[in-house]
């Protein structure tokens, strides 16, 4: 079981990158580029790589804070993901271990 849930993690995320909530209540994003948007259970920064590094990359720009997953060589504030190879053998992922991860950080 996960220590989270889905939906409250996606939008604690969403929250946290600052992604405007329009009045029928979608999550939207505005980049030079793109404008997308999404419904809270359309939202991925739960399962896909590219949404957990935007979260991930926040973290560590506004917070001066590192998600590592081994020992930290130097004194630094960190967001340890503990051991991996005893996660991985309880049926984490390295994903879900970052997941965890940032779901400890925002909380």
């Amino acid at each position: 079981m996960k220590p989270y849930n889905e939906q409250e993690f996606n939008k604690l995320c969403a929250e946290f990158l600052e992604w405007d909530q329009s009045e029928d209540r979608r999550y939207w994003k505005e980049t030079p580029t793109e404008s997308s948007n999404w419904y809270l259970d359309e939202l991925k920064f739960h399962s896909d790589w590219n949404w957990i590094m935007d979260v991930v990359d926040k973290i560590e720009k506004t917070c001066g804070v590192s998600i590592v997953g081994g020992p930290v060589k130097k004194s630094a504030c960190v967001i340890h993901l503990g051991n991996l190879e005893a996660r991985s053998g309880q049926g984490n992922s390295k994903k879900e271990a970052v997941v965890e991860a940032i779901w400890e950080f925002l909380n």
